[in-house]
């Protein structure tokens, strides 16, 4: 079943979407800051079964008579009835994990189907390239309606690391973001170059302590060249850089570029986006779907196991 959920950033919002993936169901991310009308087209174009959320946000939903809801200021005295013992595994690699639905840009927003193997195999690889373990500390910034998300709560929680939720409110100022990652050792990182950029400046300028940050990835938006240079000289004798590429069809990521101080970015235009990730191939074709030669360009045709299923109702 699919399962919608619409809930701002906190505990409940993470154990909601444990919980339904552990289930066996799919879950349908909401952000609650949406416009109505997107949130409406949202519930009625995926089909949900059931939605997860808070009264305020269910009062002012349409056709609430085609889903069941789960109300979370209503409904707690009977969640804390049910069984706490841990549910048996009912997915199959086949199975959904969750749908995302795109920006809508070019028409209505599409909901991208993912499956279980899909978002395994992206995080098996990280796993390998990053070294994930027990002492990972990840930083919860991405909405949950954002194929990131999932990176962040994976790379901490599934390796025995731990997750921090922050108040949105720290992103953006320099100088609290530093407090926050500080205090809480924070090893991994997973930003936006407007985001990245400004932090790490910060750090520099005030000749700031970072020795608690391993792994830093950009993503998710353009990074200057200057800006990916900088970091490198800056931080990348104790800092793993990487810039990352990736759409939601193609679960999160396609492929990495770990920077290397050494080797430097002279001569190239942009940064790099890198190699592809584990059990993934990335072509550069022309119109007639022909592969380009080296340094022609073309179009990039992704394949491999973090394909998504493709789009709901399409």
């Amino acid at each position: 079943d699919l399962v919608g959920i619409c809930l701002d950033r906190s505990l409940e919002m993470i154990v909601g979407i444990l919980g339904i993936l552990k289930a066996g169901g799919a879950y349908v991310p909401i952000d609650p800051e949406y416009p109505k009308n997107r949130i409406d087209y949202m519930v009625k174009d995926s089909g949900i079964k059931i939605l997860v959320s808070r009264s305020e946000i269910i009062n002012t939903l349409k056709n609430q008579s085609d889903f069941s809801i789960i109300c979370l200021e209503r409904d707690w005295f009977l969640i804390e009835r049910e069984d706490f013992q841990p549910l048996d595994r009912v997915s199959s690699p086949e199975n959904l994990a969750y749908i995302i639905y795109t920006s809508g840009s070019t028409g209505n927003p599409k909901g991208v189907t993912v499956e279980h193997i899909s978002l395994m195999n992206v995080i098996f690889s990280w796993k390998d390239t990053f070294g994930l373990d027990s002492q990972m500390n990840s930083l919860q910034v991405a909405s949950l309606s954002f194929d990131v998300f999932l990176a962040e709560v994976s790379t901490s929680l599934l390796f025995g690391g731990s997750l921090i939720l922050p108040s949105p409110s720290f992103l953006y100022s320099p100088e609290e973001f530093y407090e926050l990652i500080s205090v809480n050792c924070i090893t991994i990182l997973d930003l936006t170059p407007s985001l990245a950029i400004p932090l790490m400046d910060y750090i520099y300028d005030n000749d700031l302590d970072y020795s608690f940050l391993k792994i830093l990835k950009i993503g998710s938006d353009y990074c200057k060249l200057l800006d990916f240079q900088r970091l490198l000289d800056r931080f990348g004798d104790q800092i793993q850089i990487f810039n990352c590429y990736g759409v939601t069809e193609t679960t999160i990521d396609i492929s990495e570029y770990k920077g290397k101080k050494s080797e430097g970015l002279k001569g190239i235009v942009n940064v790099p986006i890198g190699s592809p990730i584990s059990n993934t191939q990335v072509y550069i074709l022309d119109s007639n779907e022909n592969l380009q030669p080296i340094g022609v360009v073309g179009e990039l045709c992704v394949s491999g196991s973090g394909l998504a299923r493709g789009y709901l109702n399409r």
